[in-house]
């Protein structure tokens, strides 16, 4: 037991040193890493808060808060105006062979999310009891509307120091904040929720969010340090607003694409018959959703400044590699990771309390819209680290009107259901626009390379998907069915370790 113990420490030990001879592999193993890691023990933590927060305040509160949060997601679109993709991107171009630029980028990108983050704050407050009345179809929520204009500011904030840490491939010190701020929101969460309701929670939200953004600005400083950069203000940094024009404006549209169109489907959610009720079930569904999307694309932040760099430096055979490594990643776990999910739907939506039951059947749907959405942010991360955003706003307007088309159709109909289809159809049009055109356009048998394993990932889920609807005695099919989802992880996974790894040490003695 001993030596096998011994022998995996050297082969890890080898591992991380072949690493360290290739510069580029070791730049994206270590982002990735830190990212992951920061990720998983952020979404874990703040999982528990959201089933602590569902079973305390039921199935309506839920989705009172729901609506908040995604109205507030509607606002932040334009108080972050792009800014944290765009000072990602750049920082991690010039960071190294221009650090003043990268420095009055980076001061700009603060300076101007301060003002838009204020601005949308303000009209946030001042437009809650129109939106609560109105559009929202209850105006009890207009106080909680109120409340989270100052949550929208402080997050905005944090959001752009964050992307600022990661245009410096700071992804160990935004782990940490990530912990930190999942730490703050597990321990005060309970009492606040326990004693003032929706209020209670986004007060959690609040004071979580200013903790994330006290760590951040002082982690930011610490790499201007590191960089030789300072910290103050100057105003040469007004002469980088086109730079941040250009890639800022884009990435606006394409997050308007986002955001509020997601706003637009809950609301017709809510203004349905027993909406604020189905919104619930939607809301505790979608936390599943949304953790599974917040871990993989940790992988997709880590590559990015790589890419950008790479791509800078018309480095085309890396950059192609990277694509293609990007694909197959988030391909091979997000495929084991969606069948198990999918498998699971019972259990997992009677973690948010027996009066969340009716949501299994909504877990399944939108785990196969989450596979979907992974793939295509895979691809997204090739099209925006190559400089073509606008090929991307263009993409993300036809998820948009398909989204939206598909809301009108199957909420009425089916309620939360009916919204989680939208995701899945909408995502499955968008997916197909993407890998297409990195497949023709930026990185030419990146994807078509990989047609065996998307063959044998459609026949896996459609099976799952088969099962977990019409089988009655299925949990024998299903242990199949992850076994089945798990086999090419772990075949690429000993193939790394037995061709590359094994054979070296093997080598050497």
């Amino acid at each position: 037991m001993i030596s096998y113990l011994v022998n995996r420490f050297s082969i890890v030990k080898q591992l991380k040193g072949r690493l360290a001879e290739t510069p580029l592999a070791y730049r994206l193993a270590k982002g990735a890493f830190w990212s992951l890691a920061g990720g998983i023990g952020l979404r874990a933590l703040t999982f528990a808060v959201s089933i602590i927060v569902a079973r305390t305040i039921g199935k309506e509160g839920y989705g009172e808060l729901g609506i908040v949060q995604s109205t507030l997601g509607m606002f932040g679109t334009l108080a972050g105006f792009g800014l944290g993709t765009a000072a990602t991107k750049y920082i991690a171009e010039y960071r190294l062979k221009d650090p003043a630029k990268a420095d009055r980028i980076a001061s700009f990108s603060m300076l101007f999310a301060f003002f838009c983050s204020g601005v949308m704050s303000v009209a946030c407050a001042l437009m809650s009891p129109w939106l609560a009345s109105t559009t929202l179809n209850r105006s009890e929520i207009a106080p909680l509307l109120l409340a989270g204009a100052l949550l929208l500011f402080i997050s905005t904030m944090g959001g752009v120091f964050s992307a600022i840490l990661a245009g410096f491939e700071a992804f160990k010190p935004i782990a940490k904040i990530n912990i930190w701020y999942g730490i703050t929101a597990l321990l005060i969460t309970y009492p606040l929720v326990y004693f003032y309701k929706v209020e209670g929670a986004i007060a959690s939200l609040t004071i979580s969010a200013a903790v994330s953004l006290i760590l951040s600005a002082i982690a930011t400083r610490k790499e201007y340090r590191k960089y030789n950069i300072s910290s103050k203000f100057d105003k040469a940094a007004f002469q980088e607003w086109p730079v941040i024009w250009k890639y800022a404006l884009p990435a606006t549209i394409i997050g308007l694409l986002g955001a509020p169109v997601a706003w637009v489907t809950n609301a017709i959610l809510v203004n349905q018959p027993g909406g604020y009720g189905e919104m619930g079930l939607f809301t505790a569904a979608n936390q599943w959703r949304m953790a599974v999307i917040y871990l993989l694309p940790m992988l997709m932040s880590a590559m990015l400044p790589v890419m950008s760099e790479t791509h800078g430096r018309s480095d085309k055979t890396d950059f192609k590699r990277i694509v293609s490594l990007n694909f197959r990643i988030a391909w091979l776990v997000a495929l084991p990771i969606t069948v198990i999910i999918i498998s699971l739907g019972v259990p997992a939506a009677a973690l948010f309390g027996k009066q969340y039951l009716d949501a299994a059947p909504i877990i399944t749907i939108l785990m196969i819209s989450v596979f979907l959405h992974i793939i295509n942010l895979s691809v997204a991360s090739a099209i925006a680290g190559s400089g073509r955003i606008w090929i991307g706003t263009l993409m993300n307007l036809g998820w948009a009107v398909v989204m939206i088309i598909s809301s009108l159709i199957f909420i009425p109909r089916l309620g939360g259901q009916g919204l989680a289809i939208s995701y899945a159809l909408s995502y499955t049009v968008h997916g197909i626009c993407t890998m297409a055109y990195a497949e023709r356009k930026i990185a030419k048998s990146s994807v078509s390379s990989q047609w065996q394993l998307m063959a044998y990932s459609i026949i896996v889920l459609l099976a799952s998907m088969f099962i977990s609807v019409r089988v009655a005695n299925k949990h024998i099919y299903q242990v199949a069915l992850i076994f089945l989802s798990l086999v090419p992880l772990f075949k690429n996974v000993r193939s790394a370790f037995s061709q590359r790894v094994m054979v070296n040490i093997g080598s050497e003695r």
